[in-house]
């Protein structure tokens, strides 16, 4: 079962790992994030969808219009800028900006892949079944 559909309950209520995700961006000062929205992080768009007015996700139609959009907003910022795209291909389509970023020592956040419950990660492994 993948890990963005899965519900915890927190208090009285249940919590999708979207909206765990989207929470902590804002209280971590995010406000905008980029991307070509995806079915690979349809929870995390609806709890941007949710958080209406608190977090603003602007779509765009290449995913290196994305990267580089969140590039500028981290260089005019200071902030990491916010790049959200679909695994595989969106991933590869945002590198260029990312590496613009990188460059630059500009601070962006690329989000992408879907993880499953069992996915382990490590620095030099990432496996899931």
């Amino acid at each position: 079962m993948p890990c963005s559909r899965s519900r915890e309950p927190v208090g009285n209520r249940a919590v999708t790992g979207g909206v765990a995700l989207v929470e902590t961006l804002i209280a971590a000062g995010a406000r905008l994030a980029f991307g070509v929205p995806g079915e690979s992080y349809l929870a995390v768009l609806e709890a941007m969808r949710r958080a209406s007015g608190r977090f603003l996700f602007v779509p765009t139609r290449h995913e290196s219009g994305a990267s580089f959009a969140a590039d500028a907003c981290g260089k005019l910022t200071g902030r990491p800028g916010l790049c959200f795209v679909t695994r595989g291909p969106g991933a590869t389509n945002a590198a260029i900006g990312v590496h613009t970023a990188a460059q630059d020592s500009t601070p962006l956040i690329l989000a992408g892949a879907r993880f499953t419950a069992t996915t382990t990660c490590n620095p030099r492994n990432c496996s899931g079944t």
